[in-house]
């Protein structure tokens, strides 16, 4: 019998229940930091900066809804061509 009663397995479960901790008060640390940072960035910006900002973002998705129309009329195209050069060929 050991005379320290030391237990391998409580001390390994110990070592690791603490490192979680540690580590879980890190990351909600961090986070904090995240969102404190992330709701002070706009503060920096005066009314007619962040106009600017509203318009381009509105601007950038119009012309990505123009661009995936444009994908959609070409595919559909492509598509209307293939069934004609399949319905010209012929049957077996």
């Amino acid at each position: 019998m050991n005379h320290t009663n030391f237990n391998p397995s409580t001390f390994t479960a110990g070592a690791v229940g603490g490192s979680l901790t540690l580590a879980g008060a890190f990351i909600g640390a961090v986070q904090a930091a995240a969102e404190l940072n992330t709701a002070n960035q706009w503060a920096r910006y005066d009314r007619g900066q962040l106009q600017k900002i509203l318009n381009v973002s509105e601007l950038l998705r119009e012309h990505a809804v123009r661009r995936a129309e444009r994908a959609e009329a070409e595919l559909d195209a492509l598509n209307r061509l293939a069934l004609k050069r399949v319905g010209g060929l012929p049957r077996r």
